[in-house]
């Protein structure tokens, strides 16, 4: 894991148009291989091989068809290879998005939350649609996030927390995040002039952040899928305002795996809970319509 860390101190950025060129290669290897759970190394080395035995071509009767059909194989090996690299540089670009996203919960190890998020990250690379108009960075946060909580529900200790404990925890959340970003000591005292929260309670709620895991009242729906959530409405999730996919992600157990309700929402955006129920119809609105597409 000390290689992660130092490999995605090193790497860099790569612009949005570069991730569309990049995303679409990706899309394209894809295509060309089997379909299935494998492994993206397993299918790609399946495929080669069959491009690599002439048996299963008929080659060797005709000099000009035998050509195409070489420069054919050729072309599907490059694109393979093209994607290959693509989804490679896609993964490094992204290694810092992980980290600072794991760093944020608890639950686990940092190694583990590391791990799982990397596993959430291939999967945005790989089922990222540059066509749709969304940014990748978008997608992949909740991909991100998702898998990382999906891991601590199923392998830490579940607490039940009172409502409002999860709402100050939230704000206290966010307020790390922003800190972090800002390179600002996280201290109690600035941690309570970011939340409006007593520095006395800050610190027992950092104290409790850290030994429990509030994740026991996750949408029994969303436990049932395998991903965690639909692959269609994943999709949909990425193409909303970042106000719509907050609420969304908060009334539906998505960011911290506890399900809130209006009140709670609008005290966390700071938003009257009239606009809060606006943004869920609408966001949910635009979610069945993208599904039923």
């Amino acid at each position: 894991m000390d290689y992660i860390l130092k490999a995605a101190a090193n790497n860099s950025t790569i612009t949005h148009e570069e991730t569309l060129v990049l995303s679409r290669q990706v899309r394209r290897m894809l295509e060309l291989l089997p379909s299935g759970k494998e492994p993206i190394g397993v299918k790609v080395k399946a495929t080669l091989d069959v491009l690599n035995d002439s048996q299963h071509f008929d080659v060797g009767n005709n000099a000009a068809d035998d050509m195409d059909v070489i420069l054919w194989m050729q072309e599907i090996k490059q694109e393979i290879q093209l994607g290959l690299k693509a989804r490679e540089k896609m993964i490094l670009a992204n290694q810092r998005l992980v980290i600072n996203i794991a760093k944020r919960y608890k639950g686990l190890t940092l190694d583990e939350r590391i791990q799982h998020g990397m596993l959430g990250l291939a999967a945005a690379v790989e089922r990222f649609n540059p066509d749709l108009g969304y940014k990748f960075s978008t997608y992949a946060v909740w991909r991100i996030k998702q898998s990382i909580t999906g891991a601590i529900q199923q392998q830490a200790r579940c607490i039940r927390l009172p409502g409002h404990v999860g709402l100050r925890l939230y704000k206290i959340e966010k307020a790390l995040g922003a800190m972090s970003e800002l390179g600002e000591s996280i201290t109690p005292r600035n941690i309570a002039a970011r939340t409006g929260i007593e520095p006395e309670r800050v610190s027992f709620l950092l104290n409790l952040r850290e030994q429990t895991t509030p994740l026991c009242n996750r949408d029994k729906a969303v436990e049932q899928q395998e991903d965690g959530i639909p692959e269609n409405v994943w999709t949909a999730l990425g193409n909303l305002e970042k106000d719509e996919l907050e609420a969304i992600a908060l009334k539906y157990g998505l960011a911290d795996g506890r399900q809130w309700i209006v009140a709670e929402i609008a005290a966390a955006l700071e938003k009257p809970e009239k606009e809060v129920r606006v943004l869920l119809k609408g966001g949910m609105d635009k979610i069945r319509q993208q599904v039923a597409a």
